[in-house]
């Protein structure tokens, strides 16, 4: 699911580390 990846990039802070993939 596309939620799955903007769901934990959203609420997390922004991360330089991961741009666009999705951290568990």
């Amino acid at each position: 699911m596309v939620t799955r990846q903007l769901s934990p990039r959203q609420l997390s802070p922004p991360t330089d580390e991961l741009p666009t993939v999705e951290p568990e």
